[in-house]
């Protein structure tokens, strides 16, 4: 009896946590979305992460965290260079400044309910892409 107890907590701990959700869509999903290369997706990402609310200012905080792999040139221009059929089999790296400066943009919508966020989106002044420091 006492091991089917832990066997359930386990389970219940191991359960991925749930994610707030808009539109039908989870917060990961309009992070990445908000980095999409189609405006109106990217937009939309962008209106729906704010009407969450301040539930979205965690993983927002992480977004700004996101650094581009070391690596992430080499692969990108060895991508350009293969064939067609490859492309779908090695996806491009997205620049991770995009996302920390859409994320940093959402943050600043929520006004005084960022304030945690402050001493990052200070570090976000000296960034080194300049699309993040303007933002």
């Amino acid at each position: 009896m006492l091991a089917l107890a832990v066997v359930g907590g386990m389970v219940v701990f191991m359960l991925p946590q749930r994610e707030a959700r808009v539109g039908g869509k989870r917060i990961s999903t309009l992070l990445a979305e908000m980095n999409d290369d189609d405006p109106e997706i990217a937009s939309n990402a962008e209106r729906l992460l704010r009407a969450i609310g301040p539930e979205a200012i965690p993983p927002l905080l992480n977004a700004l965290n996101q650094k581009n792999p070391r690596y992430r040139g080499a692969y990108n221009s060895l991508r350009a260079k293969m064939p067609n059929f490859f492309l779908q089999l090695m996806p491009e790296l997205e620049d991770k400044a995009v996302c920390r400066a859409n994320s940093a943009n959402v943050l600043a919508s929520f006004g005084p309910a960022a304030k945690p966020a402050m001493p990052q989106l200070r570090e976000l002044l000296h960034d080194e892409n300049e699309k993040v420091r303007d933002k």
